[in-house]
C-alpha cells in the first residue's frame, strides 16, 4: 500500500480538504488486481472513506500487461530508487500549491 494525498471540494464548508487513502500498488501486485476495489475498500475505511473502486481492464489488455510484466517491474524499481521523497513532494506541492 501506498499513502497519497488529494484534495476533495467540502461544499458544506466551501474548502478543500486534504484526503490521505492507502492504495495498492497494482504494477506489483498483479496477482491482486481481482481484489483490489474491496482491499482498497477495506485499509480504507477506518478513516470514513466509502469508495470502492472497479478495475475494468479487457482481456487483451491483461493478457498484454501480463506478458511484460516482468521488464517492467524492473523498470519500476529502477525508477523506484531514481526517485526520493523530496523530489515527489516538491512536483506535487508546484503542482497544487493553490489548494494549501
Amino acid at each position: 500500500m501506498k499513502e497519497m494525498f488529494f484534495y476533495v471540494y467540502n461544499a458544506e464548508n466551501e474548502e478543500f480538504e486534504k484526503v490521505s487513502l492507502s492504495i495498492p500498488m497494482l504494477f506489483v501486485q498483479r496477482d491482486y488486481i481481482t481484489s483490489f476495489g474491496q482491499d482498497f475498500y477495506e485499509e480504507n475505511a477506518s478513516s470514513g472513506c466509502s469508495v470502492v473502486p472497479v478495475i475494468n481492464i479487457g482481456d487483451s489488455t491483461m493478457s498484454y500487461i501480463n506478458s511484460i510484466y516482468d521488464i517492467m517491474v524492473e523498470t519500476y524499481v529502477e525508477l523506484k530508487e531514481l526517485v526520493t521523497y523530496g523530489d515527489i513532494t516538491n512536483h506535487v506541492g508546484d503542482k497544487n500549491s493553490f489548494f494549501e
